[in-house]
């Protein structure tokens, strides 16, 4: 009897935990995108406080050729 009653909470609670898991990916997806377009079309997105560390290492590879 409960294995029977946990699955029925468990089938009431999925489109609510759906839901939740749905928006957080596509605010990832938007967010990934938004990234895309502002940092020059790169796949790799960067957040703003990696931006210094990318700009030093691209300097330390190009003072290398």
């Amino acid at each position: 009897m409960t294995k029977i009653r946990n699955l029925l909470l468990r089938v009431i609670a999925f489109p609510f935990i759906l839901g939740l898991i749905m928006v957080k990916y596509n605010y990832h997806a938007i967010h990934n995108a938004i990234c895309f377009l502002f940092f020059g079309g790169e796949w790799i997105t960067y957040a703003k406080e990696d931006k210094v560390t990318m700009k030093e290492i691209f300097e330390e590879l190009k003072n290398k050729q």
